[in-house]
């Protein structure tokens, strides 16, 4: 491959013009050499922040859309709840005024996608966002809406250890 490079970045015009010399041979050669160094690098850089960019920690916001209101209290926060609440709603679709009927007012909204507990996606959302429930035990439960009316994700996150994935 660097006998390739080499022999392409010798039949350069400009370098055609030089003398043959010791200079100019070594340039050649440093320059096979780090031609493709540098493209892997550049190429790793790329990924490197193109990743980093996927997701981001999480930002959390008390104001809620009109839509998300509730006059229930924060009730039925502890995770047997919360899983029983899904268990439940397993054959079809929970709305989110069910949820907010049953967990009550969310602890903040984010328009970020789920990621992970401590972080959403880089990319806002323009519809929908993510809601944060905080639990009795010092868990958290985050629901992905994509519209305000319907879930598409739920996982229930532990103080410590695993994460359970409540509906998909």
């Amino acid at each position: 491959m660097r006998r390739v490079l080499w022999q392409k970045w010798a039949m350069h015009p400009l370098l055609l013009r030089a003398k043959r010399s010791p200079a100019r041979q070594g340039i050649l050669s440093h320059l096979a050499q780090s031609i493709p160094t540098s493209v892997l690098l550049f190429c790793g850089l790329l990924a490197t922040s193109s990743v980093a960019a996927e997701h981001t920690p999480w930002t959390w916001s008390q104001q809620l859309p009109p839509q998300l209101s509730s006059q229930t209290k924060c009730i039925h926060r502890t995770p047997e709840t919360v899983d029983q609440f899904f268990h439940n709603r397993a054959s079809h679709r929970p709305r989110i005024r069910e949820i907010l009927n049953f967990l009550g007012q969310p602890d903040g909204i984010s328009p970020q996608c789920i990621y992970s507990k401590a972080e959403g996606s880089g990319k806002a959302s323009r519809n929908g966002g993510t809601l944060r429930f905080l639990l009795d035990d010092g868990g958290e439960v985050h629901v992905w809406t994509p519209n305000y009316s319907d879930i598409d994700l739920a996982i229930r996150y532990r103080k410590k250890g695993n994460s359970i994935l409540l509906y998909k």
